[in-house]
């Protein structure tokens, strides 16, 4: 008797799973990884329902995989910056001049909106939704700068992080750009406000 045949169950059974195939498989290969795989995929080829359980969630996987890269493609446009960052101010005034100038542009529509879609299409939850992803990401991307900031400030040129700190001194610094990032909101919350001329 083969292997595969001593594997085939009677037509009364319930359908084989992947798992239990498995297992089979190893018990047959003596608990030999290479045999047991040799012999499931012969199996496998030869049952389409066992075929399509082991495929199904891979093909699915890979669709998925192929529309989020698709929507992060679209996306990469607006979020890909040029190798040299300006510094912060430089950047907040760019950010500031760029809508001013483009308050009015077609081109505002085009932005892409979490979850997929465009602005020009957006209905108030979507916008609202928006406005939340974006504020969280720029808190983190804020707190990171800072943290950062205070990385390089405590590292000698020509070492790595890696040999002048250990995680606890990381941890310490990340809480300080946490605790710097808000004072500096709470300071901006408190200015006064200028009053026109």
């Amino acid at each position: 008797m083969t292997r595969t045949a001593a594997l085939k169950r009677p037509e009364d059974e319930e359908p084989q799973t992947p798992a239990t195939v498995a297992r089979e498989c190893l018990a047959k290969s003596d608990g030999n990884l290479i045999a047991a795989t040799e012999l499931m995929v012969r199996t496998v080829e030869k049952d389409s329902g066992l075929y399509r359980a082991l495929h199904d969630p891979l093909t699915r996987a890979a669709c998925y995989d192929a529309v989020s890269q698709q929507i992060r493609s679209t996306r990469s446009a607006v979020w890909n910056a040029p190798l040299a960052q300006p510094s912060s101010i430089a950047l907040r005034g760019r950010v500031i001049d760029l809508a001013r100038g483009t308050i009015n542009s077609l081109m505002n529509f085009q932005l892409p909106i979490p979850g997929g879609g465009w602005l020009r299409d957006a209905e108030r939850p979507a916008v609202l939704a928006s406005k939340e992803f974006y504020g969280k990401q720029s808190k983190d991307m804020g707190e990171k700068e800072r943290w950062l900031q205070l990385i390089a400030q405590h590292l000698p040129n020509g070492k790595t992080v890696g040999q002048v700190m250990d995680e606890a001194r990381l941890r310490e610094l990340q809480a300080e750009a946490i605790k710097n990032g808000t004072t500096e909101q709470r300071r901006v919350r408190r200015a006064p406000k200028q009053r026109s001329a």
